[in-house]
């Protein structure tokens, strides 16, 4: 039988294969594509990708409406590729495909290949955030089980304040007022992780304030405070960040939705591409069901 391989890589990263035995595939940013690629350089629906009858041939189509289109060296693909093997580009990414027999994939694990829909947080985003293990997880070698790349931000972003008080009031003043600011949102029943943000950037800003005060030891208590602040909420992200992964490659998609919709409220507006796909993928699993 002959498979679909698809070879991503992006810069800085491991490339990772994947095996497709039913085509056509539609690649693109949205969580709904069959490879799914968290990346702001990538459309909502990207190309399709399938085995020609030969079975020795590969054909690529892109997408209508691309903004960054698709590439093989420096010619935009139009009206679709047909190869042994086609190596394109889209912004930093490259994308390999070719026809893939079951001797290529001796070697494999046993679930290397399945028709299901499933996805990953890739290795740019968890080699970064989540220590060794998820390194050794990501080493070359044989075709991946899985079947997305996902780009996120290796920490929480942390807001800039919304509002100051009065330019009037002293250092000192100011200080004092964003940190009761912090406090009051710290002290709210079920404070979530967005609110925690929000304080950490208050406690930031107040020591900074007090530093222009030239409160020395007052500056250090405020902002060692909010550097433990930051670090609790860092670690707890990367944990989501790890059970997205963990749900993603075993296709548990609706608990997966689910840590989509916590990992939002860590985000918040932060980082635009990573936002709309976890918002995509928090929507999905209800989608998911009605179709099958």
């Amino acid at each position: 039988m002959t498979d679909l391989k698809i070879t991503v890589s992006v810069p800085g990263e491991h490339s990772r294969t994947y095996l497709f035995g039913d085509t056509p595939v539609l690649i693109g940013r949205s969580p709904k594509c069959r490879l799914s690629i968290c990346h702001e350089a990538v459309g909502r629906e990207l190309c399709k990708a399938w085995i020609e009858g030969d079975g020795r041939s590969v054909r690529v189509e892109e997408c209508p409406g691309l903004t960054n289109p698709l590439t093989m060296g420096s010619n935009p693909v139009r009206g679709g590729l047909v190869g042994k093997r086609l190596d394109l580009n889209v912004g930093p990414l490259s994308l390999s495909f070719r026809p893939s027999t079951s001797e290529d994939n001796y070697g494999a694990t046993s679930s290397a290949k399945s028709n299901a829909p499933r996805r990953i947080a890739s290795a740019l985003a968890v080699m970064a955030i989540l220590g060794l293990g998820a390194v050794l997880a990501f080493l070359p070698g044989a075709p991946s089980t899985t079947r997305g790349v996902v780009d996120l931000p290796g920490s929480v972003p942390l807001p800039t304040p919304q509002s100051k008080p009065g330019r009037t009031a002293q250092p000192a003043q100011q200080a004092a007022i964003l940190y009761s600011r912090a406090v009051e949102l710290l002290s709210r029943t079920g404070a979530g992780p967005r609110e925690k943000a929000i304080a950490a950037g208050l406690m930031f800003e107040s020591a900074d304030l007090l530093k222009l005060g030239g409160d020395s030891i007052e500056t250090s208590q405020r902002r060692r405070e909010a550097e433990n602040l930051k670090r609790a909420l860092d670690l707890s992200y990367r944990k989501e960040v790890l059970a997205l992964h963990r749900h993603l490659e075993k296709d548990n998609m609706d608990t997966a939705s689910t840590v989509a919709s916590t990992l939002l409220e860590y985000l918040g507006t932060g980082d635009g591409h990573a936002v709309e796909w976890l918002e995509q993928l928090a929507s999905s699993a209800p989608d998911r069901k009605d179709n099958e």
